[in-house]
């Protein structure tokens, strides 16, 4: 998750959540380019399970 830095004093740096519209840009965003990514794969002839197999694999690493 990403967010922006703040200091307080004396206690050190912390990173703030981003907000929710922030947060709804970037998801649209990367949806986007998830969206070109596999039209590209696609046309490059990756086979539908190959790019399913990826993202199967990136949802059981958590």
């Amino acid at each position: 998750m990403e967010g922006y830095i703040y200091s307080q004093k004396a206690k050190g740096y912390f990173v703030a959540p981003m907000k929710k519209g922030v947060q709804l840009v970037k998801r649209e965003e990367a949806f986007e380019q998830l969206e070109n990514v596999v039209k590209e794969l696609k046309y490059l002839g990756a086979e539908k399970m190959e790019v399913e197999g990826i993202i199967e694999a990136v949802y059981k690493e958590e």
